[in-house]
């Protein structure tokens, strides 16, 4: 029996799950604000960049209610969970 395909370091990956951000949660973005992740997405493959490489100008394009500066301060004070690990014990 052979198996192809690479093998996942779980030592590796389990500490990069450490640094990871939690999860943004639905609740976490003010009331009145709209996103349009799909459009951002679609935005962010034509020109071949990852969606964090965009500019703030060009991310507030698919925002209604907010910009992207100033929801990035409102969010991080939301925030209880500091990573991903953290945000499994209390979720999982």
């Amino acid at each position: 029996m052979s198996i192809i395909g690479q093998t996942i370091n779980y030592k590796k990956y389990r500490e990069q799950l450490k640094t990871l951000p939690a999860p943004i949660m639905r609740e976490q973005i003010p009331a009145g604000v709209k996103l349009d992740l799909a459009g951002l997405l679609a935005y962010a493959k034509e020109k071949g960049v990852q969606p964090r490489d965009l500019s703030d100008a060009e991310k507030n394009r698919f925002v209604t209610g907010g910009e992207v500066e100033t929801l990035q301060a409102q969010i991080q004070a939301s925030v209880t969970c500091r990573n991903l690990e953290e945000w499994n014990q209390v979720h999982g």
